[in-house]
């Protein structure tokens, strides 16, 4: 199967990917880690903002372990883990949203400099991805460049609800 991506934008996905714990964490700058934001949940069935960082945080092992058993296989079958029951097994509603973040960075500059490493010949390989399909490296890439963007994106829309939210909650409190 031939990568839909050539090298070029690969290096641009890749270049998001290393920014993206750094996005994240400007995002989060104003909250403390006590500052009730980080329950915000205004969808029920979605994470709160200290579910999502540590999720971020915990993802990047299983980026970097789909990615490596796509170099390292021959068309591995890779399984889509339960996200509800990770997030319970790993404690996401109880995680420090810091140390969520520092580790997502430090994951993140792990998963950067493996993808950098990659040898050119591995690029083609592919691996199928359970509900997805049939993926390069470089797909899986842009899949990882994608999940960032939706959570960044989940997050923006959160901190705006629960600081539209607080500053009422000020306002009307003489």
């Amino acid at each position: 199967m031939p990568d839909l991506l050539p090298p070029p934008a690969c290096d641009y996905l890749i270049h998001a990917l290393e920014h993206a714990p750094a996005t994240l964490a400007a995002l989060l700058s104003p909250l403390s880690s006590e500052h009730r934001a980080w329950e915000t949940r205004p969808y029920p069935d979605r994470f709160s903002l200290r579910e999502i960082v540590a999720h971020l945080a915990d993802w990047d092992e299983i980026w970097r372990e789909r990615i490596g058993r796509t170099v390292r296989e021959d068309a591995p079958r890779l399984e889509r883990p339960d996200v509800d029951q990770r997030a319970r097994e790993r404690g996401y509603a109880e995680a420090d949203p810091q140390e969520s973040l520092a580790r997502f960075a430090e994951r993140r500059a792990a998963l950067v400099a493996e993808l950098r490493a990659l040898p050119e010949e591995v690029w083609g390989r592919s691996a199928h991805l359970e509900r997805i399909g049939d993926l390069t490296p470089g797909g899986l890439v842009a899949l990882v460049h994608g999940h960032d963007a939706y959570h960044i994106r989940q997050v923006a829309e959160w901190l705006a609800a629960a600081l539209t939210v607080s500053a009422v909650g000020s306002a009307a409190t003489p």
